[in-house]
């Protein structure tokens, strides 16, 4: 039977070797962290593409490699959801060129949670430097095409609904004379021939990429921007044109973790619903235990008038006289 549990946690990635006889694919490099020997598998996702198996009863389903689907070429290894903290992309920002942004991967399964792949790196908060050529206003955003001399332009979007007063949380150290200052739209500093360093997430709108602006500041002269550049060449250098490998005992040990994360939480949901249950399990006994009071208490009312009655017995007559 197929492990469905396990499926979730690798997030579509290699699921099982061949089992356990990688050998009779050629040229086939089983994960055997993720072998299984499951006997009925119909179909499988594997970095956003669907294989069938073997249509034959009784063949081996298909091998699934540790490689992406261009592994042949590029000899990339895509690494499981959980590794993910460990790739030196997860921490920072990338300084990338515009034209790179483009030729990121985002296979099924990632779209909720904003990543993409350069080969097996996962990026979600990008940093590029460029002027901007053009901006449009509308629906309260404020969308700057920018353009680095790569190749490629992109539009980087930003909130441009001004703050009201006390709004950021932060109050005058003293009163000022005069006139209060008005408040000004986020980044109004900036216009069409500024140069700029944008740091955001990469979103996708139309199937065309945009960058959600986090952080975005006016360079202030061709030294700083030269200093960005040579950033720049130095992160793609360092970062993305070194291969990220996971060692195996590393691997095994994220796996365990997150295993071990995921029934943590499948206890405490447990735990939360239980105690959801016994409140209101107390809440409900109180309610009939009140109700049961009220109902056994005797009334006392037809005795007060009685002794209302009696004590004004034979002190007035019918007319109140």
């Amino acid at each position: 039977m197929l492990d469905t549990r396990w499926l979730t946690v690798t997030r579509g990635y290699s699921v099982r070797s061949i089992a356990g006889q990688p050998s009779q694919v050629a040229g086939a490099t089983a994960l055997r962290e993720c072998a299984r020997d499951y006997k009925n598998i119909d179909f499988a996702t594997y970095s956003g593409i669907r294989l069938p198996s073997s249509t034959q009863h009784g063949q081996w389903p298909i091998c699934f490699e540790r490689h992406h689907a261009m592994s042949d070429r590029l000899g990339v290894v895509f690494y499981p959801r959980y590794c993910f903290h460990l790739a030196p992309t997860a921490k920072g920002w990338c300084f990338l060129r515009v034209k790179d942004l483009f030729t990121l991967e985002q296979p099924d399964g990632f779209e909720g949670e904003g990543f993409h792949f350069h080969r097996n790196l996962p990026i979600k908060w990008v940093r590029i430097v460029g002027v901007i050529v053009a901006i449009d206003h509308f629906a309260g955003l404020r969308a700057m095409t920018i353009d680095d001399s790569s190749g490629a332009c992109i539009e980087v979007i930003a909130s441009s609904a001004i703050p009201t007063s006390g709004s950021d949380g932060i109050e005058p150290a003293e009163a000022v004379a005069g006139p209060p200052a008005q408040p000004k739209a986020p980044y109004d500093y900036v216009d069409v021939g500024s140069v700029v360093d944008v740091k955001g997430a990469l979103t996708t709108f139309r199937d065309v990429k945009q960058l959600r602006v986090e952080k975005m500041a006016a360079i202030r002269g061709t030294a700083e921007e030269m200093r960005l550049w040579a950033k720049r060449s130095a992160f793609r250098t360092d970062v993305l044109e070194k291969p990220w490998v996971v060692p195996d005992k590393t691997l095994r040990k994220c796996r365990r973790e997150a295993e071990r994360s995921e029934a943590e939480m499948e206890r405490k949901k447990q735990r939360l619903k239980a105690a959801a249950y016994v409140r209101k399990g107390d809440e409900t006994n109180r309610r009939q235990g009140a109700v049961e009071e009220r109902r056994s208490k005797p009334s006392n009312d037809g005795v007060e008038v009685l002794k209302a009655l009696a004590s004004s017995e034979g002190g007035y007559n019918a007319l109140g006289l």
